[in-house]
Protein backbone atom coordinates (compact mmCIF):
# COMPACT_ATOMS: atom_id res chain seq x y z
CA UNK A 1 0.00 0.00 0.00
CA UNK A 2 2.70 2.82 0.54
CA UNK A 3 4.51 1.78 -2.58
CA UNK A 4 1.01 1.83 -4.14
CA UNK A 5 0.79 5.37 -3.33
CA UNK A 6 3.70 6.86 -2.68
CA UNK A 7 4.33 8.96 -6.03
CA UNK A 8 0.99 10.66 -6.45
CA UNK A 9 -1.36 12.40 -4.52
CA UNK A 10 -3.75 10.51 -2.45
CA UNK A 11 -6.23 9.15 -3.84
CA UNK A 12 -9.50 7.46 -1.49
CA UNK A 13 -11.43 6.41 -4.08
CA UNK A 14 -8.50 3.41 -4.63
CA UNK A 15 -8.78 1.69 -2.13
CA UNK A 16 -12.54 1.49 -1.93
CA UNK A 17 -12.05 0.50 -5.61
CA UNK A 18 -10.28 -1.96 -4.09
CA UNK A 19 -11.96 -3.22 -1.38
CA UNK A 20 -15.57 -2.80 -4.07
CA UNK A 21 -13.79 -5.55 -6.05
CA UNK A 22 -12.92 -7.94 -3.85
CA UNK A 23 -16.18 -7.68 -2.19
CA UNK A 24 -18.01 -8.37 -5.40
CA UNK A 25 -15.62 -11.55 -6.19
CA UNK A 26 -16.71 -13.21 -3.29
CA UNK A 27 -20.35 -12.18 -3.99
CA UNK A 28 -20.21 -13.87 -7.19
CA UNK A 29 -18.56 -17.00 -5.80
CA UNK A 30 -21.29 -17.56 -3.08
CA UNK A 31 -23.63 -16.53 -5.27
CA UNK A 32 -25.35 -13.55 -3.51
CA UNK A 33 -25.96 -11.84 -6.71
CA UNK A 34 -28.43 -8.99 -4.84
CA UNK A 35 -25.69 -8.13 -3.07
CA UNK A 36 -23.35 -8.14 -6.50
CA UNK A 37 -26.04 -5.66 -7.63
CA UNK A 38 -25.90 -3.61 -4.62
CA UNK A 39 -21.82 -3.82 -5.11
CA UNK A 40 -21.90 -3.14 -8.79
CA UNK A 41 -24.04 0.36 -7.96
CA UNK A 42 -22.09 1.28 -5.42
CA UNK A 43 -18.57 0.87 -7.04
CA UNK A 44 -20.14 3.03 -10.18
CA UNK A 45 -20.38 5.72 -8.24
CA UNK A 46 -16.54 5.58 -7.31
CA UNK A 47 -15.15 4.68 -10.28
CA UNK A 48 -15.94 3.98 -14.14
CA UNK A 49 -13.55 0.77 -14.17
CA UNK A 50 -16.26 -0.95 -11.77
CA UNK A 51 -17.68 -2.17 -15.39
CA UNK A 52 -14.55 -5.13 -14.97
CA UNK A 53 -17.33 -6.38 -11.68
CA UNK A 54 -19.74 -7.50 -14.57
CA UNK A 55 -17.04 -8.37 -16.95
CA UNK A 56 -15.54 -10.67 -14.20
CA UNK A 57 -18.91 -12.33 -13.30
CA UNK A 58 -19.32 -12.69 -17.45
CA UNK A 59 -16.36 -15.03 -17.34
CA UNK A 60 -17.33 -17.12 -14.66
CA UNK A 61 -20.18 -18.19 -16.92
CA UNK A 62 -19.51 -21.77 -18.12
CA UNK A 63 -20.69 -20.86 -22.13
CA UNK A 64 -19.77 -24.32 -23.22
CA UNK A 65 -22.53 -26.03 -21.14
CA UNK A 66 -24.95 -22.71 -22.31
CA UNK A 67 -24.01 -23.67 -25.71
CA UNK A 68 -25.15 -27.56 -25.36
CA UNK A 69 -28.09 -26.80 -23.77
CA UNK A 70 -31.85 -26.09 -24.68
CA UNK A 71 -33.24 -25.00 -21.13
CA UNK A 72 -33.95 -21.43 -20.59
CA UNK A 73 -33.06 -21.93 -17.00
CA UNK A 74 -29.53 -22.24 -18.18
CA UNK A 75 -29.56 -18.98 -19.72
CA UNK A 76 -30.36 -16.93 -16.44
CA UNK A 77 -26.43 -16.08 -15.51
CA UNK A 78 -26.54 -14.05 -18.89
CA UNK A 79 -29.55 -12.40 -18.28
CA UNK A 80 -27.59 -11.19 -14.90
CA UNK A 81 -24.84 -10.07 -16.79
CA UNK A 82 -27.18 -7.60 -18.69
CA UNK A 83 -29.01 -6.45 -15.47
CA UNK A 84 -25.30 -5.89 -14.19
CA UNK A 85 -24.20 -4.36 -16.52
CA UNK A 86 -27.15 -1.95 -17.49
CA UNK A 87 -26.81 -1.27 -13.68
CA UNK A 88 -23.47 0.22 -14.45
CA UNK A 89 -24.22 2.21 -17.10
CA UNK A 90 -27.06 3.75 -15.71
CA UNK A 91 -24.96 5.20 -12.96
CA UNK A 92 -22.50 5.56 -15.61
CA UNK A 93 -24.71 8.15 -17.52
CA UNK A 94 -26.79 9.25 -15.21
CA UNK A 95 -23.95 10.95 -13.23
CA UNK A 96 -22.83 12.64 -16.56
CA UNK A 97 -26.73 13.72 -17.42
CA UNK A 98 -27.31 15.19 -14.22
CA UNK A 99 -23.36 16.29 -13.28
CA UNK A 100 -22.34 17.13 -16.15
CA UNK A 101 -18.79 15.76 -17.51
CA UNK A 102 -15.15 17.16 -16.34
CA UNK A 103 -13.20 18.84 -18.74
CA UNK A 104 -10.06 16.23 -19.67
CA UNK A 105 -6.77 17.15 -17.44
CA UNK A 106 -5.14 15.01 -20.31
CA UNK A 107 -5.53 13.60 -23.76
CA UNK A 108 -4.29 9.93 -24.30
CA UNK A 109 -1.98 11.55 -26.65
CA UNK A 110 -0.33 13.63 -23.77
CA UNK A 111 -0.37 10.15 -21.71
CA UNK A 112 1.51 8.26 -23.78
CA UNK A 113 4.18 10.96 -24.27
CA UNK A 114 4.41 11.29 -20.31
CA UNK A 115 4.36 7.75 -19.59
CA UNK A 116 7.08 7.02 -22.57
CA UNK A 117 10.05 9.48 -21.30
CA UNK A 118 13.02 7.96 -19.61
CA UNK A 119 11.87 8.39 -16.14
CA UNK A 120 8.54 7.57 -15.93
CA UNK A 121 9.50 3.97 -17.37
CA UNK A 122 11.97 3.80 -14.98
CA UNK A 123 9.64 4.31 -12.05
CA UNK A 124 6.95 2.31 -13.64
CA UNK A 125 9.67 -0.57 -13.31
CA UNK A 126 10.39 0.08 -10.17
CA UNK A 127 6.50 0.98 -8.69
CA UNK A 128 5.09 -1.82 -10.74
CA UNK A 129 7.88 -4.78 -9.27
CA UNK A 130 7.78 -3.36 -5.82
CA UNK A 131 3.73 -3.72 -6.12
CA UNK A 132 3.74 -7.45 -5.75
CA UNK A 133 7.56 -7.99 -5.24
CA UNK A 134 8.55 -11.88 -6.45
CA UNK A 135 4.83 -12.80 -6.02
CA UNK A 136 4.52 -11.50 -9.50
CA UNK A 137 6.13 -14.88 -10.59
CA UNK A 138 4.51 -17.10 -8.58
CA UNK A 139 1.33 -15.15 -9.94
CA UNK A 140 2.33 -16.07 -13.26
CA UNK A 141 2.91 -20.08 -12.06
CA UNK A 142 -0.04 -20.63 -10.21
CA UNK A 143 -2.53 -19.90 -12.95
CA UNK A 144 -2.42 -23.37 -13.60
CA UNK A 145 -2.61 -24.99 -10.37
CA UNK A 146 -5.21 -22.04 -9.54
CA UNK A 147 -8.48 -22.76 -8.64
CA UNK A 148 -11.28 -23.13 -11.51
CA UNK A 149 -13.14 -19.56 -10.09
CA UNK A 150 -9.67 -18.10 -9.88
CA UNK A 151 -8.22 -18.86 -13.35
CA UNK A 152 -11.57 -17.68 -15.34
CA UNK A 153 -11.68 -14.28 -13.05
CA UNK A 154 -7.49 -13.87 -13.66
CA UNK A 155 -8.83 -13.42 -17.78
CA UNK A 156 -9.98 -10.12 -16.70
CA UNK A 157 -6.15 -9.05 -16.38
CA UNK A 158 -5.43 -8.23 -19.84
CA UNK A 159 -8.75 -6.40 -20.01
CA UNK A 160 -8.15 -3.89 -17.01
CA UNK A 161 -3.98 -3.72 -17.84
CA UNK A 162 -5.19 -2.55 -21.68
CA UNK A 163 -7.14 0.33 -19.73
CA UNK A 164 -4.20 1.32 -17.83
CA UNK A 165 -2.31 1.54 -20.36
CA UNK A 166 -4.29 3.94 -22.30
CA UNK A 167 -5.96 5.87 -19.68
CA UNK A 168 -3.67 5.62 -16.93
CA UNK A 169 -0.58 6.99 -15.13
CA UNK A 170 1.32 4.26 -15.62
CA UNK A 171 3.70 4.42 -12.32
CA UNK A 172 0.79 5.17 -10.27
CA UNK A 173 0.84 1.40 -9.64
CA UNK A 174 -2.60 2.80 -7.18
CA UNK A 175 -4.23 1.42 -10.47
CA UNK A 176 -3.19 -2.21 -10.24
CA UNK A 177 -4.90 -2.60 -6.88
CA UNK A 178 -8.40 -4.05 -7.62
CA UNK A 179 -6.31 -6.93 -8.87
CA UNK A 180 -4.86 -7.82 -5.48
CA UNK A 181 -7.96 -10.40 -4.92
CA UNK A 182 -6.95 -12.07 -8.39
CA UNK A 183 -3.04 -11.83 -8.22
CA UNK A 184 -2.81 -13.02 -4.69
CA UNK A 185 -5.01 -16.44 -4.42
CA UNK A 186 -2.46 -17.13 -8.11
CA UNK A 187 0.76 -16.58 -6.03
CA UNK A 188 -0.93 -18.45 -3.34
CA UNK A 189 -1.68 -21.91 -5.55
CA UNK A 190 1.66 -21.44 -6.60
CA UNK A 191 3.31 -21.25 -3.03
CA UNK A 192 1.44 -24.19 -1.44
CA UNK A 193 2.53 -27.65 -2.78
CA UNK A 194 -0.14 -29.65 -1.13
CA UNK A 195 -2.81 -27.38 -2.30
CA UNK A 196 -1.23 -27.08 -5.74
CA UNK A 197 -1.76 -31.14 -6.03
CA UNK A 198 -5.16 -31.66 -4.67
CA UNK A 199 -6.41 -29.01 -7.29
CA UNK A 200 -4.22 -30.33 -10.34
CA UNK A 201 -5.77 -33.87 -9.62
Amino acid sequence: MPIALQDHYFQPWSLLEAGLFSAALLAIHRQRYWLLASLVALASLNRETAVFIPLAFLLTIDMKSLLNTRSRNEWKPILLFGGLFLIWAAVFWGLRYFRGSASHIETIEGLLARNTTKGSLFYTFVNGSLFLGGLWAFAFLGFRYAPSFIKRVALIIPLYLITVIVWGVWYEVRLLMPLYPVLVPLGLSFLYPQERKTMAA
